[in-house]
């Protein structure tokens, strides 16, 4: 009988064995089914990006690369770098929006957008980005549930756009600043409460430089008299960073003697047929945490006009690429 028990025991264990031998089994295939899935996944995006048959927006010259070379006259080209999904191919986004519509949108904690640096203080264009925020961003808010976070754009006086009707930094700041409370408080009626709009007020810093220390001020913007240097750059992170967080990252990282290390996953830099700037300096990037902590805690720059009724310019800049951006926001 103890080895009828015993054969018993032993069929028992088998049985057990055999069932673990099943799991496991069933676990192999499912992980089995589940590598197909993803290389399947892989394999049909790098097929929607390379099998492309109608317009090539991948090439070597693409449509945002002509757009930029051949009508921005006072900026450049973009560069495929192959991992930039503004220059994919057409055919790559019809898949990313299948993928959405067959399993929803991606789940995001924050949306960072600016417009057009001359849009938002100018009363028509202003009109339009209110436009479009309301039809085609706030939808994509929703579905996606994150937070949008309106970049304030910096004042600047490029010698080669027409600036005549901005009057001065100043003032081109505070419009642009009132543009961008516009866009914010349109845009919160539509959003339930946890996605209530935030601003980074990076031009507020900017013109809190450009009223203590020109020299620094200039030192902030790329030789096109436009755009950021390292400089700059630097700044603007210090400025959306504490507008996430509430408050500014630790020093012990950005301001650790090396400040070009925080720039070495950059994907792009200044363009090769550009001067590269200079990262700053530790003295300087000290300054700018200095300033940023105080735009981040609330300070206003001397100069700034703080509106809140909509006031605007009632200009329309005379300029090439001005005109190309709007024709690209018709299109």
């Amino acid at each position: 009988d103890d080895d009828d028990d015993d054969d018993d025991d032993d069929a028992a264990v088998a049985g057990d064995d055999d069932a673990v031998a099943g799991d496991d089994a069933v676990k192999a295939n499912d992980d089995d089914d589940a590598a197909a899935a993803a290389a399947a996944n892989d394999d049909a995006a790098a097929a929607a990006n390379d099998d492309y048959q109608g317009d090539d927006y991948s090439g070597a010259t693409t449509y945002d690369d002509d757009l930029y070379q051949d009508t921005y006259n006072d900026m450049y080209p973009l560069e495929n770098d192959g991992t930039n999904p503004c220059l994919l191919s057409a055919n790559y986004y019809f898949y990313k929006q299948s993928q959405y519509d067959s399993f929803g949108p991606p789940q995001w904690d924050y949306i960072l957008l600016n417009d057009n640096s001359r849009a938002p203080c100018c009363t028509e264009q202003r009109e339009t980005g209110l436009e479009l925020l309301k039809e085609v961003y706030v939808p994509w808010f929703i579905e996606t549930g994150a937070i949008p976070i309106f970049m304030v754009t910096h004042a600047y006086w490029a010698s080669r756009r027409d600036m005549s009707g901005l009057t001065d930094i100043p003032t081109f700041m505070s419009l642009t600043y009132e543009g961008y409370r516009e866009y914010a408080e349109m845009v919160g009626k539509l959003l339930p409460p946890e996605q209530k709009p935030r601003l980074a007020p990076v031009g507020l810093a900017f013109l809190l430089i450009w009223e203590e220390n020109l020299n620094m001020w200039e030192n902030l913007i790329h030789q096109d008299e436009i755009h950021l240097t390292p400089s700059g750059t630097y700044l603007e992170g210090l400025i959306v960073y504490g507008t996430i967080y509430g408050h500014l990252p630790n020093p012990k990282i950005v301001l650790n003697g090396d400040i070009a290390n925080l720039f070495s996953n950059a994907r792009r830099m200044t363009p090769s047929e550009h001067i590269q700037e200079a990262y700053p300096t530790l003295d300087q990037a000290r300054y700018l945490y200095h300033i940023a902590s105080r735009i981040i805690n609330g300070e206003l720059p001397r100069s700034f006009i703080q509106y809140d009724n909509g006031e605007s310019a009632d200009f329309t800049p005379d300029d090439e690429s001005y005109q190309q951006a709007q024709n690209n926001n018709n299109q």
